[in-house]
Order: C-alpha cells, then sequence, then structure tokens
C-alpha cells in the first residue's frame, strides 16, 4: 500500500502523472520552483472554512469561501501575500484542482499556460 492517495506531476504546462483521487478537505502540497506549500482545509468560523497556506512552514495567508482566491488581480499575487516568491505555479495548480475558481483566475492559467508543479497528498487514515 502506498503514502501517496493522489498525485500531480505538471511540467511546463504538461501534465507527466496523475495518479489517485485527490479529496479537496484532506491536507496537500504543492512543490514548484524549490518551495513548499502546504494547504489545509479548515473551519475559519460557523458559518464557512478556509484553506490554510504555508510557505516552506510559515503561514502565507488563506483563501475564503466561496471562490478560494485572493482578492487581487492573478499578477498581483505577491504583493497580495507580501512574499518574493513567484506564486503563479501555485495557482495554476488550485485552478487544476478546482479549488480556485474566481473567473480571473480560471481564465489566466488555461491549459496553454505553463507552469511547472507537484502536487501530493497523503492517503487518508481512519481511526
Amino acid at each position: 500500500m502506498t503514502d501517496i492517495q493522489y498525485e500531480l506531476i505538471v511540467k511546463e504546462g504538461t501534465i507527466i502523472t496523475e495518479t489517485g483521487i485527490f479529496f479537496v478537505a484532506a491536507p496537500f502540497t504543492v512543490n514548484f520552483n524549490d518551495q513548499t506549500v502546504d494547504i489545509v482545509f479548515s473551519r475559519h468560523n460557523i458559518d464557512h472554512v478556509v484553506y490554510q497556506l504555508s510557505l516552506n512552514g510559515q503561514s502565507l495567508g488563506t483563501l475564503e469561501f466561496p471562490d478560494y482566491a485572493p482578492d487581487c488581480d492573478p499578477n498581483d499575487l505577491n504583493s497580495y501575500f507580501n512574499t518574493e516568491v513567484d506564486l503563479m505555479p501555485l495557482f495554476d495548480a488550485l485552478v487544476h484542482l478546482s479549488i480556485c475558481i474566481a473567473p480571473q483566475y480560471k481564465s489566466m492559467f488555461t491549459d496553454s499556460y505553463s507552469s511547472s508543479f507537484t502536487v501530493n497528498q497523503s492517503t487518508l487514515t481512519v481511526g
């Protein structure tokens, strides 16, 4: 039995490998350009949940219901999240996974967008 429930490898916009089943409410990681973002789905308050983002172990921010997109243009991600790390591959991955569903993000990160990233989600265990 493998430890990986879902794996996606994209190189320059081309899917190299996509295996398993992605579960949107389970933690997962996105790796790109020697960076790692851990993403956890959690309750924000009684009415909705958020995705919490951690970049290389440091809190980066949250993505909130209903579209799980930051309140900025995709070209302004670095200033919005106050980081020098290019976050475009991260949001390319989140659009591919149908997590980030804001129209401006979906129109930017189409099949013709050519970033490279890896998504891994560990096998869920109960008990």
